[in-house]
């Protein structure tokens, strides 16, 4: 990265944070570890859990795209969340309290029967010491979990094939709770009775999971950062970097904009982003996250560059590996321009970094050209960023070059393998 990367001052007050509700650890010590969720809510997890300021969390939202089913049908999959009336539906304070009845449950053999539970096991569990207002919280995380509903359409996975379809899913299909006095001191004891519904139970069994770094989760304190981590440790296992900048991770994270309308304003958040992830542990032990921050090139904006690298454990800032030494400040341009012309879209934005890795940003440009002049007369062309990616890899093959990942001989957009 550049010399302004490194005088960029981390050590401002962190701005839009919860007021976590004085969530004091309960001991210098981290109790919990690597655990495993279950993988259709983790997967999700940027989508059902966001931050407590987003406008996501009152009223009914939804997700939809296409999938191909087993049999070959095209359907449109669905996940659509349902808060009760009047009420807030699922944050990232929600997910962390289901971690937590979910490392319960598992302590218990992971039974079916309804389980009886201190909210102060909760607590401990959430590094938090129990007084009346963390057990305030915890009661109202898991009312919300007991009364949101999640509607799943061709969209919750359960083996290896199938994408299965659960109407109004609650993560807690049974909420009780009473107050207890204990015998000896009259002192009071809140103890509920829950249950995980019967498909995340069934999916822990069955190993249909995602592991979880929860004591790394646990130290984030922004509610911001923490929703970001949860997509940022999906996305960096398998891409090198993710970058974005202040106005697309607003937006992304459905953020109130009117607080960020000053580029200084954005400055300060992509900061405690970074104050918040910097050096967090991913759940692939031994990989940390990075956070780099730099202005755009047209000065309008700054920008978060998310990496990692494997360091057996340790934190190695000034040991870059070698594709992170590659990433140079123009093949960063490169990305930029990608972005801009085609249009940004997570699903490609692994593709676009290795595309501005690997081939001549000349080349990428004449092909920008061919594409946007295609587009514009085109009209039958509804996804166009597909037909870029398209378009970049028959060229690839055109010009008797490699693609980008291994495609083999039999790939349908070699020359020699289309229909024409």
């Amino acid at each position: 990265m550049n010399e302004s990367t490194d005088k960029i001052q981390t050590s401002l007050e962190a701005i839009n944070q919860d007021p976590q509700i004085n969530m004091i650890p309960a001991t210098d010590g981290e109790i919990g570890q690597l655990i495993v969720a279950e993988a259709n809510y983790d997967r999700w997890s940027n989508f059902l859990f966001p931050h407590s300021k987003s406008n996501d969390i009152y009223g009914k939202r939804k997700r939809q795209w296409n999938v191909t089913l087993p049999d070959g049908v095209e359907k449109s999959a669905q996940i659509e969340v349902i808060p009760a009336q009047d009420e807030k539906s699922y944050t990232t304070k929600s997910y962390d309290v289901f971690l937590a009845v979910t490392e319960i449950w598992k302590s218990k053999g992971m039974t079916d029967d309804i389980m009886e539970i201190h909210l102060g096991d909760i607590a401990k569990i959430l590094d938090l010491k129990e007084n009346g207002r963390v057990v305030n919280m915890i009661m109202e995380e898991l009312r919300c979990l007991h009364d949101t509903k999640v509607s799943w359409i061709f969209s919750f996975h359960s083996s290896d094939t199938k994408e299965d379809t659960y109407k109004n899913q609650r993560v807690l299909d049974t909420f009780d709770y009473v107050q207890k006095s204990e015998r000896n001191h009259g002192e009071t004891k809140t103890t509920c009775s829950i249950r995980l519904s019967e498909h995340i139970r069934l999916n822990i069994k069955n190993k249909i999971t995602i592991p979880v770094n929860f004591a790394a989760r646990k130290k984030i304190r922004s509610s911001i950062a923490k929703a970001l981590y949860s997509r940022l440790d999906n996305l960096l296992f398998q891409n090198p970097f993710y970058i974005r900048t202040a106005l697309s991770l607003i937006k992304e994270l459905n953020i109130k904009p009117g607080r960020y309308l000053y580029k200084s304003q954005r400055k300060n958040l992509l900061q405690t982003l970074q104050k918040n992830l910097n050096g967090a542990e991913m759940s692939q032990i031994g990989y940390f996250i990075y956070v780099d921050i730099e202005e755009t090139l047209d000065k309008k904006d700054w920008q978060c560059i998310f990496r990692t690298n494997y360091s057996m454990g340790h934190l190695e800032h000034d040991k870059e590996s070698e594709s992170e030494k590659k990433f140079s400040s123009d093949n960063l341009a490169l990305f930029n321009i990608i972005e801009k012309e085609i249009g940004i879209c997570s699903k490609y934005t692994e593709t676009y970094q290795l595309l501005s890795l690997t081939y001549e940003a000349s080349f990428i440009l004449d092909i920008i050209a061919e594409w946007k002049e295609t587009t514009s007369n085109n009209t039958a062309i509804e996804d166009k960023k597909k037909y870029f990616v398209n378009l970049m890899h028959h060229t690839v093959h055109k010009k008797g070059l490699n693609w980008i990942t291994p495609c083999g001989k039999k790939c349908q957009l070699r020359p020699e393998n289309m229909l024409f």
